[in-house]
């Protein structure tokens, strides 16, 4: 298997993975600072990830 350079499709999912990545966890520590727990930060930053992408989803209109 070669590397290759990434073109710009791929560059702008990453990125956008980036984003959704740096959103749940910003809401995460959010919400573990408005809880005083900072324990929580852990465990809800994937959970709030999968909430944010099943809503991006029911916005979006299914590509045939």
């Amino acid at each position: 298997m070669k590397l290759s350079k990434l073109d710009s499709a791929q560059i702008e999912k990453v990125l956008k993975v980036a984003v959704y990545v740096a959103v749940s966890a910003f809401i995460s520590a959010l919400i573990a600072n408005l809880a005083s727990n900072p324990d929580l930060f852990g465990p809800l930053t994937p959970i709030v990830n999968v909430i944010l992408v099943a809503i991006k989803q029911v916005f979006t209109t299914p590509e045939e």
